[in-house]
């Protein structure tokens, strides 16, 4: 005699079974997912924490690469400044130009976030410090403008091992990353009402 109860489709029974996939439930799983959460959480906030000087060496070629495309291409940006038609009348390749500061970029931005996450601000806010003492050349500014970079993450990392953070609370650590945007957006709430002043006061 045939029971009443239907057996359930193995669809069913594959979604009420455990997960012991690559990040699924086991001991062995564990320091995974550990890995799989320091590197995401990393990522989207961005930290100078257990970094050492291999992972300063693995990035050194990329930024040295990018260094020298972007000084080499440095008096097109000048030219640049007064539009690309005037540029191109005084000689800049204006999709050369394009194309090797975008490869400079990548290559830059892109060895920086790999080993420390991303940090925003600091390339925002650097450039507009050092523009009053050195003008906005911007052939001058990108070596002031990086030194100054250099000591905001300084500074914003000092801030970080400063204050003092639950051990236990994981979760809510504090980044360098949060510290940089606490600093980064008062800073840029104050230049846009800054230029709104200009403009208001600005004869039509």
């Amino acid at each position: 005699m045939r029971s009443g109860r239907r057996p359930k489709p193995r669809s069913a029974q594959r979604a009420i079974q455990p997960d012991h996939g690559p990040l699924g439930g086991g001991e062995g799983d564990v320091a995974d997912l550990d890995l799989f959460r320091l590197l995401v959480g990393g990522a989207e906030l961005g930290s100078l924490e257990d970094r050492s000087v291999d992972h300063l060496i693995i990035a050194t070629p990329f930024l040295l690469a990018s260094w020298v495309l972007l000084a080499l291409h440095a008096p097109a940006f000048r030219a640049l400044t007064l539009g690309e038609d005037a540029a191109a009348s005084l000689g800049v390749d204006i999709d050369r130009t394009r194309i090797m500061v975008v490869i400079a970029v990548a290559l830059g931005v892109g060895a920086a976030v790999a080993v420390a996450g991303s940090i925003g601000f600091i390339g925002l806010v650097a450039p507009h410090l050092v523009r009053r003492r050195v003008g906005s050349d911007p052939a001058r500014v990108c070596l002031p403008a990086a030194l100054m970079g250099a000591a905001l993450l300084l500074a914003a990392d000092v801030a970080v091992r400063l204050i003092p953070t639950n051990p236990n609370a994981t979760a809510i650590e504090l980044k360098l990353g949060v510290v940089t945007a606490l600093l980064g957006v008062p800073f840029f709430l104050m230049m846009i009402f800054r230029e709104r002043q200009l403009l208001a006061g600005a004869p039509s």
